[in-house]
């Protein structure tokens, strides 16, 4: 079961995980493919090889799985196994960005927001930084908090859920001072 292959994986057993992910892999059940793509690709308990991540990676993505295109996506982007390509990135990133991927979702409205291998549309880039700062991602608050302060936009829900972001921008503090404070505002930062 995969729940039982989460909690190994989580409490680093990575053997007994391993084992079931792979047992789960003749089930067709497409995070398994991730899983052990991943391990794979991080040379989690096993050596490295992005050849054989790639394969789980592929296979988990025919089978719909958001988080292979997004490893895929990187596999590209990075020129490992694959040739590097900004153009199958970008690809992928809108698979799995419209698979509801929260890390491809960031990189491919960052991506919108500059009109990097992709055309310049600050107007979706916003949308994709919105929806993931309504679910508490700092990073993307702080881009959204960014564009709507840019804009002139003060009045708006997120914004004033963290509105320490705004004083922060304005001094000029570094990025990570500004995620820094939306971690620790929304709760994901114990003690930072």
């Amino acid at each position: 079961e995969f729940g039982t292959a989460e909690i190994y994986y989580n409490k680093k057993n990575y053997k007994k995980a391993l084992t079931a992910y792979i047992e789960l892999l003749q089930y067709n059940y497409p995070p398994a493919f991730y899983r052990v793509g991943e391990f794979y690709s991080k040379g989690i308990n096993l050596k490295k090889r992005y050849d054989l991540a790639a394969q789980f990676f592929e296979r988990g993505a025919e089978l719909g799985e958001a988080r292979c295109y997004y490893e895929l996506s990187q596999m590209h982007a990075g020129g490992l196994h694959f040739q590097q390509s900004k153009e199958k990135e970008v690809e992928l990133l809108e698979i799995a960005s419209g698979l509801n991927e929260p890390r491809a979702m960031l990189q491919l409205g960052r991506y919108l927001l500059k009109g990097e291998g992709v055309e310049k549309d600050t107007l979706r880039a916003t949308g994709l930084f919105k929806e993931l700062a309504l679910a508490k991602d700092p990073a993307a608050m702080y881009e959204y908090a960014v564009i709507m302060i840019a804009s002139g936009v003060e009045n708006d829900s997120i914004i004033a859920g963290i509105s320490g972001v705004i004083d922060c921008i304005d001094k000029g503090l570094p990025f990570e001072a500004h995620e820094i404070f939306v971690l620790r505002h929304s709760g994901d930062l114990n003690g930072y």
